[in-house]
């Protein structure tokens, strides 16, 4: 599973109540959001610099 698949799951929205208190979080969602893109990333582009 990539960190990608893992992000994507655990932010998907669902009908349970632990998800709804993770979408309303605001500005602490926006920033895990943030900081999950930049890792992502980050590995990306280790993999193509180090793989290349």
């Amino acid at each position: 599973m990539s960190q990608r698949d893992y992000y994507s799951y655990h932010l998907h929205r669902r009908s349970t109540s632990s998800s709804k208190i993770l979408h309303h979080a605001g500005r602490l969602l926006q920033e895990f959001i943030v900081d999950a893109y930049a890792q992502i990333e980050q590995n990306r582009l280790n993999y193509f610099r180090f793989n290349h």
